[in-house]
């Protein structure tokens, strides 16, 4: 058994890079991490996110695994998508170190999915790449979103 799940390695444009032991390996399989361990590092990403609040704790975590995660060297990052006083949310999400790029399905609700597209050829780091997944994003979340319930109203017979 590994004395640890994963190995910092550095920071590089804005993730934390981490190296996964043989620790975080399926039993299912050893080259694909079993869910836990990255559920782990998102959860101290956005905890880290909150050392200055002390006040604020974390109510609900959510993952969405789009596909198998390998035990090779990931990216890492986490910001705060709407702060408030007492209730923010914040998203973390992990990459491998070329791959995919991933954008929040985000509705007046919160967050209901995520997207993800594996890219080729590394362009998943392109800005153009990320912009057009966020934006599709937003649009696929109003499809996709549960509509708000229409008011009620009373009609009086007589």
């Amino acid at each position: 058994m590994s004395d640890c799940h994963y190995r910092r390695l550095a920071t590089s444009d804005g993730y934390l890079v981490f190296e996964s032991t043989p620790g975080t390996a399926s039993n299912w399989d050893a080259e694909i991490q079993h869910g836990s361990p990255p559920l782990a590092l998102l959860t101290r990403a956005v905890e880290d996110l909150y050392l200055d609040r002390p006040e604020l704790r974390v109510g609900r975590l959510v993952l969405d695994i789009l596909g198998a995660i390998p035990v090779a060297p990931v990216r890492v990052r986490a910001w705060v998508e709407r702060p408030g006083a007492r209730i923010t949310m914040a998203v973390a999400e992990m990459r491998t170190v070329e791959g995919a790029v991933v954008a929040p399905l985000l509705t007046p609700d919160g967050c209901i999915g995520v997207l993800s597209a594996e890219m080729k050829g590394g362009s998943e780091k392109d800005e153009s790449s990320q912009a057009l997944a966020t934006i599709f994003a937003a649009q696929l979340a109003t499809i996709v979103a549960t509509p708000p319930a229409l008011p009620v109203k009373a009609v009086a017979q007589g």
